[in-house]
């Protein structure tokens, strides 16, 4: 009877050992199917649910990113390390700020602290507004107090060295009427960012703060084009999807785990390239649930849905009576 019993036993274990390998079997091959098809793009992030104990803001926001936000992105800012750090996009003027929204967190003091290469505009002062009201200018590396509960935080690029500042003067005529001068005004172009090495944030007791930036997302894209997928997310408003022949276009977007997306921005069109068209209209969808539709302008669009979606599987729907393109495609959950 024991017997039986055992070789009863042993009779379901491999039965179900069979059904597992099969089952493997099957999703591996259905896997590597669509592999080809698919390119990793990074998209924001919520906070990950887990054992984490740092702060992450609400929002954050920048005047420029350089890319790859990987090496260059607002992470840097709260890695402890004053060789890595946030960039801007090269060449541009003074004026470039980076943006953090919080839930009234607590602080005393702050420090900013310049990146020290040869690399980037030293820049000697930067602006500091707290929720909406100008604090002042400071020096680099300075301890700033604060003493007040902080629900936004914006720090802005002063006069710098090697920052483009471009500013053609009004000239007085004999008649005393101002005119703007008609002139050929020469400026030394420098490639060089703004860019800053760490944001640091202290409690009421004094303690360094345990913040980080909002993480970034993978997930995976299908474009059913030739285009190369990474143009629509190089923050280059040149490059881009284009489509002559089709005005009716659908991309899918799969991500690694269910992703909020609360809000959508498109740049229409690509810069310098009006020959290559626009889109119209975008239909933003997910199996089972209403559709978020919108018109488009030439340019920058920005798109707050009604409603949340929540999913993996996204597919965004483009319409056009003409030939298609854009240059710039971002998603943003609730936290953005």
């Amino acid at each position: 009877m024991k017997w039986i019993l055992r070789y009863r036993e042993l009779s379901t274990a491999i039965a179900l050992l069979m059904a597992q390998l099969f089952v493997g079997c099957g999703s591996q091959h259905s896997t590597e199917a669509i592999k080809p098809e698919l390119d990793s793009i990074n998209y924001a992030s919520y906070i990950a649910i887990g054992p984490d104990t740092a702060i992450y803001p609400i929002h954050q926001t920048t005047s420029s990113q350089r890319e790859p936000i990987d090496e260059y992105g607002l992470q840097n800012l709260f890695d402890q390390n004053d060789k890595t750090g946030w960039f801007s996009e090269p060449g541009l003027h003074a004026g470039e700020w980076i943006e953090f929204k919080f839930d009234r967190l607590p602080v005393s003091r702050l420090q900013i602290v310049a990146l020290d290469s040869f690399i980037v505009a030293r820049v000697q002062e930067v602006e500091i507004t707290v929720n909406d009201s100008v604090l002042g200018t400071f020096p680099i590396q300075a301890f700033i107090s604060i003493h007040t509960p902080i629900s936004k935080l914006r720090i802005k690029a002063m006069d710098a060295d090697g920052l483009n500042i471009v500013n053609p003067p009004l000239t007085q005529d004999t008649t005393s009427t101002t005119r703007t001068a008609y002139l050929t005004y020469a400026s030394h172009y420098n490639s060089r960012s703004f860019a800053l090495a760490e944001l640091r944030l202290f409690d009421e007791k004094g303690k360094l703060l345990p913040i980080k930036a909002i993480p970034n997302r993978t997930a995976k894209i299908n474009l059913w084009s030739q285009t190369d997928s990474r143009l629509i997310t190089d923050g280059n408003t040149k490059t881009g999807f284009a489509e002559e022949n089709e005005i009716d276009h659908r991309i899918n977007f799969a991500f690694e785990v269910f992703t909020p997306i609360t809000r959508i921005a498109i740049w229409n069109g690509i810069d310098r390239k009006p020959e290559s068209g626009y889109i119209q209209k975008a239909i933003l969808s997910i199996a089972g649930h209403p559709e978020a539709s919108f018109i488009l302008k030439p340019g920058y669009n920005e798109y707050v849905l009604p409603f949340p979606m929540v999913s993996r599987l996204f597919t965004l729907h483009l319409l056009s009576t003409k030939k298609m393109a854009f240059s710039e495609l971002r998603f943003y959950d609730g936290a953005r």
